[in-house]
């Protein structure tokens, strides 16, 4: 397989114009600050190639510490890398407590997950969708490119949808 790296990252801001505040740097209130910054990362950890997710904070700690959790969907905390396996994953991680601590089933935390395209059709856009729809057609060519060199079961619908907004889009 091909030594292919690739890592997103996504702020999950509360809304667009929290959003557009933020990436300018003005002061959000805290209903408006992202409650996390969520990362993937397809890269190699010594020992085999697989995709790993993280989790930040990002509100007021200028330091960005790793987080174990995070509320997304208002429904209450998710531990990682659970939180992100419904969207791209095939397995959940397993935790077991034990007497020196908690295990994990897989051992490594592969959840055989995979990234998928940014659906171009579901954002809300601010004044230059054109411009931002490009920034994603080029961020979905990121994937189209990692799912080329990776065997993960469900990546063929992805390659399509990928291939469809190459062609229709741009």
């Amino acid at each position: 397989m091909e030594k292919t790296n690739i890592a997103y990252y996504v702020v999950n801001y509360p809304s667009l114009e929290a959003a557009k505040a933020g990436i300018v740097g003005k002061p959000l209130s805290v209903a408006d600050e992202a409650p996390a910054t969520v990362a993937m990362d397809f890269a190699w950890d010594g020992k085999k190639r697989y995709t790993k997710f993280d989790v930040f904070d990002i509100g007021r700690n200028p330091n960005r510490p790793l987080r174990p959790n995070a509320d997304l969907d208002g429904a209450g905390a998710k531990i990682v890398p659970n939180l992100c396996v419904v969207c791209h994953a095939e397995q959940a991680v397993k935790f077991k407590a034990g007497r020196l601590g908690f295990t994990m089933a897989p051992p490594d935390g592969d959840t055989k997950a995979r990234f998928i395209p940014f659906d171009l059709e579901s954002f809300t856009y601010a004044t230059a969708p054109g411009v931002e729809k490009a920034a994603f057609r080029k961020l979905n060519q990121g994937i189209y490119l990692y799912s080329c060199a990776t065997t993960a079961s469900a990546s063929a619908p992805m390659i399509s949808s990928v291939r469809k907004q190459r062609t229709t889009l741009g």
